[in-house]
């Protein structure tokens, strides 16, 4: 076995390291790991989003976003990395460059639901609600399940005076995810309109 061979094995075995400690959520290990593998070999795109996954979780979202950059320069079709981008940059308040990169994350895979969710949201931060509507419904086609979308939806929905549609989103939050005391509280305040 040839050097290289050893420096791309022992790479990758820093990479699964990685990919346990996230599973564990122990991100500040995983970024040690991810570390290591940039070190062997500096153009091992999953190291550098997944670092950028890390980064994100811990909220250091500009040093996220420089991860994400680099997996983006080295692969541009990864649109896990655009999505991830565009949540940072949501954090960051920057919702105009979130939707370009949430945009390019649906055009490169069109079924990812949370790229829509995460479009929605910038919308929504936009006071753009009809197309955040738009962005959450096409979420819910892919996946139903998240109740993070529904409840986002129902605030949309809330926002636009559309209450009747607002309640059912609420409630299909609720039915998925029945501690979620936020939408119990503002479903109430909701009814309240009627």
């Amino acid at each position: 076995m040839g050097k290289d061979n050893f420096l791309y094995n022992l790479a990758i075995s820093w990479f699964e390291q990685g990919e346990k400690k996230i599973a564990a959520a122990d991100f500040e290990g995983a970024i040690l790991c991810y570390d290591k593998v940039i070190e062997i070999q500096s153009n091992y795109q999953p190291a550098w989003r997944q670092r950028g996954y890390a980064l994100y979780e811990l909220e250091r979202y500009k040093e996220a976003l420089i991860s994400l950059d680099k997996a983006i320069e080295l692969n541009s079709k990864d649109h896990i990395a655009w999505r991830g981008k565009g949540v940072s940059l949501g954090r960051l308040e920057k919702f105009e460059e979130a939707l370009i990169s949430c945009g390019k994350a649906i055009e490169l895979n069109p079924r990812c639901n949370m790229a829509w969710a995460n479009q929605g949201a910038a919308f929504a931060e936009l006071n753009r609600f009809e197309e955040a509507i738009n962005s959450y419904n096409k979420s819910i086609e892919i996946n139903a399940d998240e109740y993070r979308v529904w409840h986002n939806l129902g605030t949309a929905l809330r926002n636009l005076e559309r209450y009747e549609e607002a309640i059912i989103s609420y409630n299909k939050a609720i039915e998925i995810k029945s501690d979620d005391h936020q939408a119990w509280v503002i479903k109430g305040s909701v009814l309240q309109c009627f």
